[in-house]
């Protein structure tokens, strides 16, 4: 069910030269005197100009298109997300997000139970590959970021990140409850892979809250 529309889902386009040289002066516009403005038009209008610089570069990315499986632009994708040193935020990662006012009544401990046996199903469900495909309007939407949402890591490097990818497994799984300066292993399947109840999470995270222990300092 998953990627049962992966097939047919059309590819990014490489856009039209004359889209892309419109795009970059209606980015820059904004940024500069008009002075500088018209100036830029030049040096662009030159860099645009037949059988120029950017016409070769269009080429390219037109063989780079035939030569690659999938999407011509997933690797310029990785390759900005993984060689970048800003804060990541939300949008590029998978993350969870909860309304506290749904759920008033909720100790941390039980939001926590319920949130850990959700997401440990939603994995499963995608090992199962029953997980329902996104839509946009009608439209299904790409999912093959989906299987990179659990057991993936970005391995911290100096000038490009790695990016590592376990074997999906069912059996024991575990999330990590950081508090007070520790870190928790906390199982939420068992040896045949089967889910702990929310109860049970709930049960043993809120023993885990009430030890109050700080982290020994090394």
């Amino acid at each position: 069910m998953t990627f049962k529309f992966q097939e047919h889902l059309p590819s990014v386009p490489i856009p039209e030269l004359e889209d892309t040289k419109r795009k970059l002066l209606e980015a820059i516009e904004p940024l500069i005197s008009k002075e500088e403005f018209e100036e830029t038009k030049k040096v662009v209008q030159q860099f645009f100009e037949e059988s120029g610089e950017a016409q070769l570069l269009q080429e390219k990315l037109q063989m780079w298109q035939e030569d690659i499986a999938g999407s011509w632009l997933k690797p310029f994708w990785d390759n900005v997300y993984l060689t970048s040193r800003d804060s990541l935020h939300t949008g590029s990662n998978f993350n969870v997000l909860l309304d506290n006012q749904q759920y008033p009544l909720r100790t941390i401990a039980e939001l926590a139970g319920k949130v850990s046996r959700s997401v440990a199903k939603f994995y499963h469900t995608i090992i199962d590959e029953k997980a329902v495909p996104e839509m946009s309007r009608g439209m299904p939407l790409d999912m093959s970021q989906f299987p990179n949402f659990f057991r993936s890591v970005r391995i911290p490097k100096i000038h490009r990140d790695g990016h590592y990818i376990a074997e999906y497994s069912k059996v024991e799984n575990h999330i990590s409850l950081l508090t007070n300066g520790n870190i928790y292993s906390i199982p939420v399947t068992n040896q045949r892979g089967i889910m702990y109840s929310s109860e049970a999470l709930s049960s043993v995270i809120e023993s885990i809250l009430s030890l109050r222990e700080p982290a020994e300092k090394t």
